[in-house]
């Protein structure tokens, strides 16, 4: 594979004007030069591209920002672990990094499974409860 198929199929994303050169310092330090470059809020965008086999490696400035992007489920987690995409975090330190990252997306996609659940389970309990209190005011009404 040729250098410039190598970082074509890099994806860098930055997540706010504030990381813009910590990241460029990190590509020039890197030799990276031919990135293709995302906005955080085209992560979608990536997400399609890893899907589509285009993009293996992935550079974000910050790990709340992949964070976000799981929370609002922009992203599949699983989907970048299955391409074996490579994740790498510009402020990366001992306990920020990729396997942290996929850790706690995994436990939160594992929570927020269990929380849509007990949702379904209360709105259930709530609309008989409401159709209950609706069928004996319409019996009521009736006598």
């Amino acid at each position: 594979m040729s250098e410039a198929t190598d970082t074509q199929s890099i994806a860098v994303i930055v997540d706010d004007s504030s990381t813009v050169a910590a990241m460029q310092d990190y590509l020039e330090a890197n030799g990276i030069a031919d990135a293709r470059r995302y906005a955080l809020r085209d992560i979608d965008d990536v997400e399609r591209a890893i899907r589509a086999g285009h993009v293996k490696r992935v550079v974000l400035a910050r790990l709340p920002g992949f964070l976000r992007a799981v929370w609002e489920r922009r992203i599949d987690p699983d989907a970048w672990r299955n391409a074996e995409v490579e994740l790498t975090f510009v402020e990366e330190t001992e306990s920020v990094n990729a396997a942290t990252a996929y850790n706690l997306a995994d436990s939160w996609l594992v929570w927020d499974a269990y929380r849509r659940r007990r949702r379904t389970i209360a709105g259930i309990i709530l609309s008989t409860i409401a159709t209950g209190a609706a069928f004996l005011a319409l019996l009521a009404s009736r006598s």
